[in-house]
């Protein structure tokens, strides 16, 4: 209720007729009128509005304009008429045209002065003065928000106290603000900024100043299982808000952690429902599973399942003494996701944006088909093929020279990649509700994102929803909880991304796409190593990848306050997944352009399909999962003084994973049209299974705050899992820091351009269980028939040896920390130093043949070292209207294996077993390649005959290796570790600036000390009849041309164990710097917005991955760089437009 019962009200129910009425309102004004008509300056008096009333009172009249104007009114108790009634039907009316003809019936007048309308009898001398018995329904302050050094601070929030009432100053750090009476007081809130409050005591003008709270330190962060003043921190923590996400154009949520301090974000490619990205945080820790927890207040949950738009913040815990209270899951590392709550405000917010997205960093091939035909023919040549032999004869070459300008089904000149990838649509919408009042608060949020690909027959589509309740029911029990519901879909081709794209880099411009009666074309010519041509354009067209997922969250908590200061919550959090992926597999059939004679190729890779006869099938797998957390907790916070603070924090958890499969699958269907499972006949398969795991725990913290000055913490976690044999299950895992705020000792305290100076260090062991169920036990297969009397018989074996030995990988952590800011917090960096080292590294051994032919144990084997370094640095300032914020930050880490129990570990990650191999050994980094070492090319005979032999079609242009044994003889032997998967350096950098209401703001992205290999379709010439990449065609080796960047030109399977050896040769500098995203925003005047009935309103232009400097050509550097054969989604450039509304 106002407090003036008299006077024209400005509370009421937002109804959704206004709501309706607001948003047109809105679209008209930018659809029809554009920005020039919103930002026009009109006088009040030529307000247009909308009154429909019917039998109502004078008073209510004006409580109607009231809330579809700016107007505020004032007058006598006794002037307006009692027990009349009024109607009224306006459209677009100017407040004249409503009010004189209703106010002349009762011989009442008005005044404007500015936004106050003074209601009077007409035979009165008007009033200029509002304090001779007139009640003001409102009364109306303004004024600007400074910090100590006078600059504006845009942004800051304005609140009346015990209201919802309230609105943000704008860039120059004014405001204006109704208020129920001239004694209310105000409450101005800025991050980094001393909350502060100031009585009106009548004054209609006021200039409030806000003092640096700390350089910002009093800001609270998200920890575990709880929040702590950011002063107040011993441990290396780094965090981002919903403000650092705000606008950009983020599909998923892993990709919101770019930039990130002492986090490497790797998003491989852009495939729209499959494109989050890889988290590392401070390197590669284990042979394991290197990913981190991810918590969403506090319960386990996939990142990318969650709107970002729902996001609040996000903090990472990188070091033992911040995430030890996690304990046997937190050894790589713990992201903590905060999700929007409600607010008292009611609130309406609507945001969208739509645009377009660009595949990037397609391979340069050789297009024109002649010239591929010639070049492929010199390559044959090279090698010694005698022109007899040629695949491409000159009389061939030249019959498709003149069929190309005939028959283009025959002789075809396509352009793959423009056949198989177009710019493709991609928008969001969120519409979001907040609500509440001082007791109970409550958010509705809803989000739609709609991702077209850039690759044929790839889409996405998610649907969002987020409920948040908080409620207050007395002074001692609080009750909330969270609702999630996530509906994603996602659709790509039979064979999956990495065999289509492939498929593209094989297919050249002879290959038809279809002939000219609507089948699908195969050249009429036979290529060695590439006689079955594949259709990518058939592969993505015919068939499907259906994939349906539903994932629900729901975290509900209780928090009492008990004597002493205790503090009991119970969180229950409960998660639920079921996804269904159905892949129908179809027939496909192409025909010879000339012949048209039929052939039939393989349509995907589904292993419950025999492809006997290449047969349709369709293969239906339903996973599910449910897991539930409850964890109970007590904290007891104690005051010693107002410099002197204990909190003692203590709680057990218990956590339980429920997951099943059951897939089923046929073939014998009749067309490509019919997919359900009923429809097949032949070649039924079922399977299905379920698992359980739990873990149980129990966690403390205590916290020490001395005088302000001195900081201590000691965290620890005793847990217990389900994946460990009995004897072995627990694991304790402790932590403790420190921490010296130096700038509050007396020496340092008068000191002006020093803000903080703090000192601090860390110790602690964090743990990690990921390993599969049951590893302890020798588990008995299934499935293994065998033959006894001529009969196939059901059998069962042990096909694994286990070890019931094996525990916790053990991770400790050591850091130290220094964080300073100057200036009043203009200028703000902090610098750590870490050594985290994982023993027992849990690993596959293997064991002889002779032992049954069993597969090796997992055991605890190894040891692995990161070292490192993070630096970062902050400034910003304000010159008038122009102001900056340049920010930036950068990690060193080094990598090594210091103990693998003699072990030399070798992988080929490569998808057809061709190397190079991966190694990881003693004293060097995870992964790095094993590879021969190139010693430039051979330009002559004598020069090969002086050398180590390396093969007998060894000749000048070829590839020259050291001998490292000096044995005379190219082997094994030279080959030796070479490059790093994991990069040594990654950076980024903010430069935002801003010039009144318009802000551009740039996030960059880089990478250094990071090394790839490609030795695969469009890496090398003529890959068993494929591309050829435009740098072998352009620049190789001759002996014209001995200073090529190539050598000579072969095709890669005559010289593949010779010239195309894995060698550093094809090792490639993998490093980049990349403009993640520039956004130019423009932020609506308050002023112009509130006629309209919005108080906020932004329009905003983004470009994601607009610029990459590389030195790596042809191919996306941001990849999975331990592979060879960049077959995954391409990336995307991403140009979009949007707006922010609220109301």
């Amino acid at each position: 209720m106002n407090k003036y019962p008299r006077c024209a009200s400005q509370s009421g129910n937002i109804t959704a007729k206004h709501i309706i009425k607001s948003v047109m309102r809105t679209i008209v004004l930018l659809l029809t009128f554009g920005l020039t008509t919103v930002m026009a300056n009109d006088t009040f008096s030529q307000t247009r509005m909308n009154i429909k009333v019917e039998q109502v009172s004078l008073e209510n009249l004006l409580n109607e304009i009231q809330r579809n104007s700016k107007f505020i009114f004032f007058y006598r108790d006794d002037i307006l008429p009692k027990g009349e009634k009024v109607s009224v039907a306006k459209e677009d009316a100017t407040l004249e045209s409503i009010l004189k003809p209703v106010l002349n019936r009762f011989n009442l007048g008005f005044n404007v002065n500015d936004r106050q309308v003074t209601i009077i009898k007409l035979s009165d001398t008007p009033l200029l003065k509002i304090n001779n018995g007139i009640k003001p329904q409102s009364f109306l302050i303004s004024g600007t928000i400074i910090d100590s050094n006078g600059e504006p601070l845009p942004g800051a929030n304005v609140l009346e106290q015990g209201t919802t009432n309230g609105t943000q100053t704008d860039f120059d750090g004014n405001f204006s603000l109704s208020l129920s009476s001239s004694s209310a007081t105000l409450v101005i809130s800025y991050i980094g900024f001393a909350t502060k409050e100031v009585p009106v005591n009548g004054q209609n003008s006021v200039n409030i100043t806000l003092e640096e709270s700390a350089a910002g330190l009093e800001e609270v962060v998200v920890v575990g299982f709880g929040t702590q003043k950011k002063l107040n921190l011993t441990g290396a923590v780094s965090a981002i808000d919903s403000e650092d996400l705000q606008n950009r154009p983020i599909t998923s949520s892993s990709q919101a952690l770019q930039g990130i301090q002492g986090v490497y974000i790797n998003q491989v490619g852009g495939q729209p429902g499959n494109d989050g990205a890889t988290i590392r945080i401070r390197g590669v820790g284990t042979l394991n599973n290197n990913n981190p927890l991810v918590l969403v207040n506090g319960i386990e949950f996939p990142i990318n399942d969650l709107n970002p738009n729902d996001i609040e913040s996000v903090t990472v815990l990188k070091d033992a003494a911040s995430a030890a209270i996690y304990g046997s899951r937190a050894a790589n590392g713990v992201v903590l996701v905060t999700t929007k709550k409600g607010s008292e405000q009611s609130q309406i917010s609507y945001s969208n944006s739509v645009g377009l997205q660009e595949v990037i960093s397609l391979p340069r091939v050789v297009k024109d088909p002649i010239r591929w035909m010639e070049l492929y023919s010199q390559a044959q040549l090279n090698f010694g093929t005698s022109e007899d032999a040629l695949v491409f004869p000159q009389s061939l070459i030249e019959e498709y020279r003149q069929g190309m300008q005939t028959d283009p089904f025959t002789y075809p000149n396509n352009d793959w990649y423009d056949i198989m990838f177009d710019p493709a649509f991609i928008q969001q919408h969120n519409l979001r509700f907040t609500g509440g009042s001082s007791k109970s608060t409550y958010a509705l949020s809803l989000g739609i994102l709609d991702q077209n690909g850039v690759l044929r027959s790839t889409d996405s589509e998610r649907y969002n929803t987020n409920f948040t309740v908080n409620s207050d029911l007395n002074k001692f029990v609080s009750i909330g909880g969270t609702f999630n519901f996530s509906y994603k879909t996602r659709d790509e081709p039979v064979v999956g991304i990495p065999e289509v794209m492939e498929m593209i880099f094989k297919a050249q411009s002879y290959h038809p796409t279809k002939l000219e009666d609507g089948n699908y074309g195969m050249n009429f010519f036979d290529i060695p190593g590439h006689r079955r041509f594949r259709s990518p354009l058939a592969l993505t067209d015919e068939g499907d990848t259906d994939i349906r997922n539903i994932k629900l969250f729901l975290n509900t908590f209780a928090e009492i306050k008990l004597p002493l200061n205790i503090v009991y919550k119970l969180n229950i959090g409960l998660t639920s997944e079921n996804e269904r992926r159905k892949i129908f597999t179809p027939q496909i059939t192409l025909y010879d352009a000339k012949t048209k004679e039929p052939t039939q190729i393989q349509a995907g890779g589904n292993p419950y399909v025999t492809f006997a006869g290449q047969q349709r099938g369709v293969d239906q797998r339903d996973d599910k999962s449910f897991n539930w957390t409850v964890f109970n907790t007590l904290k007891w916070d104690k005051s010693f003084t107002d410099r002197t603070d204990l909190s003692i924090l203590l709680g057990t958890s218990y956590e339980k994973f429920d997951d099943s499969f059951f897939t089923a699958s046929n073939e014998g269907y009749l067309s490509n049209n019919l997919y359900e499972l009923n429809a097949g006949s032949t070649n039924p398969i079922v399977s299905g299974t379920s698992t359980e795991s739990s873990l149980v725990s129990y966690f403390g913290r205590a916290n020490f705050v001395l005088n302000s000055k001195y900081l201590f913490e000691a965290n620890f976690r005793y847990d217990g899992s389900s994946r460990f044999a009995p004897g072995n299950k627990w694991g304790f895992f402790p932590s403790m820091s420190a921490g010296w705020r130096i700038n509050e000792e007396n020496f340092l305290k008068d000191i002006d351009w020093l803000g903080q100076l703090k000192v601090r260090a860390s110790w602690g062991q964090l743990g990690n269980e990921r390993i599969g169920f049951f590893r302890y036990l020798d588990l008995i297969s299934p499935g293994q028939d065998y033959t006894f009397g001529n009969v196939i018989n059901p059998g069962t074996a042990v096909l694994v040896d286990n070890d019931d030995g094996i525990s916790w990988e053990t991770t400790t952590i050591s850091n130290i920390g220094v964080d300073a800011s100057f200036f009043g917090g203009k200028l703000t960096t902090s610098f750590e130093y870490f050594d985290k080292t994982t023993e027992d590294v849990l690993r596959p051994v293997g064991i002889p043949s002779q032992v049954g032919s069993l597969g090796g144990p997992i055991r605890n084997i190894g040891a692995i070292e990161n070292d490192g370094i993070e630096f970062s640095l902050g400034h910003r300032e304000y010159f008038g209207n122009f102001r900056y914020n340049l920010s930036g930050s950068v990690t060193y880490i080094t990598n090594k294996v210091v103990d693998l129990n003699g072990e030399i570990i070798l992988e080929d990650n490569s998808t057809d077993g061709r190397g190079p191999f991966n190694i990881t050994q003693e004293g060097n980094p995870i992964n790095q390649f094993l590879l021969y070492q190139a010693d430039g090319l051979f330009q002559s005979q004598e020069e090969i005959d002086a050398h180590a032999f390396q093969g007998t079609d060894t000749q000048p242009g070829y590839i020259k290796y050291k001998d490292l044994d000096n044995n005379g003889v190219i082997d094994l032997n030279d080959r030796q570790a070479e490059g790093n998967t994991i990069p040594k350096y990654t950076y980024s950098f903010n430069l935002n600036f801003g010039y009144k209401n318009f802000s551009l703001n740039t996030f960059w992205q880089g990478v250094e000390g990071v090394q790839t290999y490609n030795k695969h379709v469009s890496g090398v010439p003529f890959w068993f009849g494929t591309s050829l990449p435009v740098g072998w065609a352009n620049d190789s080796w001759t002996p014209e041309n001995r200073d090529a960047s190539f050598p000579i030109l072969t095709r890669y399977q005559d010289t593949q164990a010779t010239l195309f050896r894995p060698s550093d040769y094809w090792l490639l500098d993998a490093s980049y710097l990349r403009l993640k995203n520039i956004q130019l925003a423009y932020d609506f005047n308050a002023e112009v917005l509130e006629s309209i009935g919005m108080t906020k309103l932004s329009i905003f232009c983004n470009a994601q991955n607009l610029l990459t400097f590389t030195p790596l050509k042809d191919f996306d550097p941001e990849t999975d760089l331990i592979g060879n054969n960049f077959f995954d989604y391409p990336s995307t450039k991403i140009y979009t437009i949007g707006l922010n509304v609220s109301f």
